[in-house]
Parts: structure tokens; sequence; C-alpha cells
């Protein structure tokens, strides 16, 4: 008994969860989230806390234009070093292969071309590195072309990741 009712309450669930996803059909047309929608510029620094280890921590310095933000970086983890960077959707992380990864968010949405530059600084504030790239904003669509064709999210990517590999 305890386990019928556990396996209504597990189809119930699985049926909202479709339904709130988007995949589920109401009629002839699918329903459509924004789920994964953020228009933003990523920075892919591949590894300079290893390049660079006898001088961590780092201090990394991102900008998408005029909208900047720094971080801290040091062996294991990526911090905001400043208030910029504790705004929502300004992040900045290592991945399991221990490549840096920043994301700065767009200040307005639309195709363009944006300077995109990168700074990193010792623990004594030396210069390590200086970089910039123009970077081409795109629409895309994470949720299919159908359900996000009117409100497309916009990104871009710069990779700085040759210089730390």
């Amino acid at each position: 008994m305890v386990a019928n009712m556990v396996s209504v309450l597990l189809g119930v669930v699985l049926l909202l969860a479709m339904v709130g996803s988007g995949c589920a059909k109401e009629g002839d047309e699918r329903g459509c989230t924004a789920i994964g929608c953020t228009d933003k510029v990523t920075l892919e620094l591949g590894s300079p806390h290893r390049r660079h280890a006898d001088a961590l921590p780092l201090t990394l310095r991102g900008c998408v234009g005029e909208n900047c933000a720094s971080w801290t970086l040091d062996a294991e983890d990526c911090k905001p070093a400043g208030e910029e960077a504790q705004r929502f959707l300004y992040w900045c992380f290592l991945d399991y292969r221990e490549q840096v990864e920043i994301a700065i968010p767009l200040p307005e949405r639309g195709e363009r071309e944006l300077p995109v530059t990168l700074a990193i600084h010792s623990k004594d504030g030396t210069k390590l590195f200086e970089g910039q790239e123009t970077v081409k904003i795109a629409p895309y669509y994470p949720n299919g072309y159908e359900c996000d064709k009117y409100y497309p999210c916009f990104a871009g990517k710069a990779d700085f990741s040759s210089s730390f590999r």
C-alpha cells in the first residue's frame, strides 16, 4: 500500500516537472520556459593559478565594455574581490579540470561587438597578464529556437586560455 502511494506521488511529481519544464504539449503548442537564460560574456582563462602558483593569490579583473568585476584566485577557489563581483550573475569558478571561467552579465541586450579585457596581478601587485579581445555578442536559444525566437538570450565568449596552459 505504501509502495503504491509512493509510486502515485512520484508519478504526479514527474508529470508536474514535465509541464513546468516546457516538455509537455498544450494543444498544438509546446509550453516554454526561460530556464538557463542569462545574457553574459564568458571569459575562459585556462589555469593561471597553476602557471603562477608562486604568486598566489592572484587578482583577476575582467571587463566587458565598461562593466567590470574583480576576483581573488588561489589554488582551490575563486572569490569576489570587490563589491561589483558580489552582485547577482557575476561569477568565477574552477571546473573539475582546474580551468578558471568568469562570467560577466551584459549591460544591455542585442547583437553587437564588445571589447573584453582581462588583467591578472600577483599577490604583490605585479602585472602578470593583460589581454583584450573583441567579442561578438550573438543570440542563443537555450530552450530551443521555437521557445526563444521572440526573446533570445545573448552571449559571447573570450578565450584567454592559450596563455595559461
